[in-house]
This record gives C-alpha cells, structure tokens and sequence, in this order.
C-alpha cells in the first residue's frame, strides 16, 4: 500500500497493524526537514512494532516515483491541498 503525504505515519502504521502481512510506503515531501521527519516516522513505526512492514520516502504527491499499479492500494488524508508543485490539484490526484 501507499500512504500519500504519510505526515508522521499515523496512518502508514495503522495500515501495517490493520494488514499484518502488508507492506507500506509512506512517502511525504517534508521539505527541509527530511531527514528529521523521516526518523520520526521511523521511530513511530519501531514504537507500534511495525518497522519490518514499512519504508518512507521523499517524493512529491504530484510526481510519484512509482510505476503505474505498482501498489495494491494507495491511500492519503488531508494532504492534496497542501500540494504546491502540482499546477492543478485534479493532477496530483490523477497521479495518486
């Protein structure tokens, strides 16, 4: 599955914990504060004992790094609007 502009995983985790045998990406553009960010969702993920079933990347919603159907689901809450790469927010959908 992928977590759409995953925040600090909240949802990333719960998929894993809803679907144990899954495997989720997070991906999130953070900015600047990649890399902080990035062990936040990291150790949140160790926290609820789901670290084997998750990984977080960089990436902009609007230019998802993924060939097309590489996931079984895709999923994202409260995040397209936030997009501001993405000329027109239908796009950044379409991408998802």
């Amino acid at each position: 599955m992928l977590d759409i502009g995953c925040g600090n995983a909240l949802l990333t985790i719960g998929l894993a914990k809803r679907f144990p045998k899954s495997r989720v990406t997070g991906i999130d553009y953070w900015g600047g504060a990649w890399e902080y960010s990035k062990g936040v969702c990291e150790r949140n993920a160790e926290r609820e004992a789901v670290a084997d079933q998750v990984n977080f990347q960089k990436a902009s919603a609007s230019a998802l790094p993924f060939e097309d159907e590489s996931f079984d689901a895709a999923v994202s809450n409260l995040v397209f609007h936030e997009v501001g790469d993405g000329k027109d927010k239908r796009d950044v959908i379409k991408e998802a």
